[in-house]
């Protein structure tokens, strides 16, 4: 078997994992989550694996994602639907990354279509699609740290606390770019 084959066979069951633990988060914890985030909107380190690493839960209303509703605590709420278990994807779930690891094997940039295939020396992938059909990222986000502009990766970024990659597996057909 490959190492590709083989990672990704690793990679639907932990997508799986990753999805049914997002979709927990959301029902059972995101709406009594908040109540335990600091004044600045950060949870504790313990509940680090409900929240994005890179934005308080005031990142919704503040970054302009929704506007501000009648309390604080939903709109917290709200951008906890959003990212349910993004700490969980970029930690446990995610992988290390080095751009010397991966091979990028095809990128397509029109104005109607971004598509992004690569996979890495271990086997790893990253399927990057937006386009008429939708939005799917699959694999791991090796996308986050590739310059769509220059067709290359970007040289000494890092994604995040650690040089580390998420795991991906989102599929939104209703997320299209229309046709040009």
């Amino acid at each position: 078997m490959t190492p590709f084959l083989k990672k990704s066979l690793t990679w639907l069951p932990l997508a799986c994992f990753d999805m049914a633990f997002s979709l927990f988060a959301m029902v059972f914890c995101s709406w009594w989550l908040p109540a335990f985030a600091n004044a600045r909107g950060w949870l504790p380190r313990r509940l680090s694996w409900f929240q994005t690493f890179d934005a308080s839960l005031d990142w919704g209303w503040q970054g302009g994602t929704f506007p501000p509703s009648f309390s604080q605590h939903w709109d917290r709420c709200k951008w906890l639907f959003r990212n349910p278990a993004y700490g969980l994807g970029y930690g446990p779930l995610g992988i290390p990354f080095d751009p010397s690891d991966w091979t990028v094997h095809r990128v397509v940039r029109t104005p109607a279509k971004q598509f992004f295939f690569a996979s890495s020396r271990h086997g790893h992938f990253n399927l990057y699609y937006h386009g008429p059909l939708g939005m799917y990222k699959l694999g791991w986000k090796a996308w986050n740290y590739w310059d769509i502009e220059t067709l290359d990766w970007k040289p000494g970024y890092q994604w995040g606390p650690e040089m580390r990659t998420a795991i991906a597996a989102s599929f939104s057909p209703f997320k299209r770019r229309k046709s040009v």
